[in-house]
């Protein structure tokens, strides 16, 4: 899905809007007390945010956090992927 950056909030840092989104992630999945694995990359330039146990709508995703990340992805590459045992 392409997002047109331009309308992306130009007055947030690239690190806000990483702590914003994944605040507002907590939030949406209703998490509480969320726990996340967090985990750097063996070549130290990536981390990687694992929600466990977690299933959701990906069209509602998308809807509250691609402009988000298409502001993230202007200074950091961001994506969001996930995995089922089906």
């Amino acid at each position: 899905m392409k997002i047109p950056v331009e309308i992306a909030d130009v007055k947030v840092t690239p690190g806000q809007a990483l702590l914003t989104l994944l605040c507002d992630v907590n939030e949406w999945l209703d998490i509480i007390e969320a726990n996340p694995c967090i985990c750097g990359s063996n070549d130290g330039k990536a981390i990687y945010v694992l929600y466990r146990d977690v299933a959701f709508v990906i069209s509602e995703f998308w809807e509250f956090f691609a402009l988000i990340m298409a502001k993230i992805n202007q200074t950091w590459e961001i994506c969001a992927f996930g995995t089922t045992e089906n």
